[in-house]
């Protein structure tokens, strides 16, 4: 009986790699790594990266470690690790981890600079200007926006390497001003599905990100009707749609064209003859602009603008 044994390097040259050992004997797994790091920690565990469980680990160097059936040898001159399992078994089959301890500092500061969370709103079909600020000392390093995708804070990334030019990915254009320490990103032909969560933030030479600015964007259909005549419940003047007063004059005049051609077919009087009749759809004719031009407290009309297709 074998046992198949898949390794898998956290800090290496080599990715992965598959090792067969066999039911009552013995494995022996190298593990390459960085020169960067002869100085760390090195370990080795059993499991996925999130929930490895530590088998051995060395913080001797040139010198074997045993713990149960694992052994660790540190050769910092080549820049490798070696591990043997001993007394294989079947419940030894799964994957492995190859490890190196990383540690460093985290810093965490307040920005007064910057704001942590923005909300913005946009219409479906347009678009949206993300404008974020960020700390006058990370001036020098790459900014980016971000679109989050479930725990990924980072699924969508579209940086900026340059101060003052633009620089684009599909839908997203960013612009970085480095004398503001101002990053402006566009987003064009905004739809429902860009209704999500972004970050604003900044990456190290050494590639660590930090995210500085929430940015919840929220994408809204406007319906047609909602362009043509949009009531408005405030104190504000006026405002009547220029159609809307256009209809209203050619049935006015059309109406009044019909009435002519009628008093005139008919041989009655002129229309300048003030009649009760006349005088009554005169009434009727001036209270319907009153009530165009002065309609009741707080209804207004609104004229939106509409740009050509």
């Amino acid at each position: 009986m074998f046992v198949v044994l898949r390794c898998w390097f956290v800090v290496g040259v080599v990715n992965s790699i598959s090792v067969t050992g066999y039911s009552g004997g013995g494995v022996s797994i190298t593990c390459k790594y960085y020169s960067e790091f002869r100085e760390n920690a090195k370990y080795f565990c059993k499991g996925q990266p999130v929930t490895c469980s530590e088998l051995i680990k060395n913080k001797n160097k040139n010198k074997w470690v045993d713990s149960g059936r694992f052994s660790l040898f540190d050769d910092t001159r080549a820049a490798v690790f070696t591990v043997t399992i001993r007394d294989l078994s079947e419940e030894d089959s799964g994957t492995y981890q190859c490890g190196v301890d990383i540690y460093f500092y985290l810093d965490i500061k307040k920005a007064a600079c910057c704001e942590k969370s923005i909300s913005l709103s946009a219409a479906a079909g347009g678009s949206v200007n993300i404008i974020c600020k960020y700390p006058q000392s990370h001036s020098a390093d790459v900014k980016f926006v971000c679109r989050r995708s479930e725990s990924d804070l980072c699924a969508e990334e579209t940086s900026v390497k340059k101060s003052r030019r633009w620089s684009s990915e599909g839908q997203m254009q960013l612009y970085d001003d480095r004398e503001q320490q101002l990053l402006t990103g566009t987003i064009s032909h905004v739809t429902q599905q860009h209704s999500t969560e972004y970050w604003c933030g900044v990456q190290s030479d050494q590639g660590h990100k930090s995210f500085i600015t929430r940015v919840l964007l929220r994408v809204t259909v406007i319906r047609l009707i909602d362009l043509i005549v949009s009531p408005v419940f405030s104190g504000s003047s006026l405002i009547i749609p220029l159609v809307l007063v256009l209809l209203v004059l050619i049935i006015v005049g059309l109406f009044l064209l019909f009435l002519y051609k009628k008093h005139q077919s008919r041989g009655k009087a002129p229309l300048d003859t003030e009649t009760p009749i006349h005088t009554e759809f005169k009434m009727r004719i001036c209270f319907f602009f009153t009530m165009i031009l002065s309609p009741p407290n707080g209804y207004n009309y609104k004229i939106q603008k509409f740009d050509d297709v």
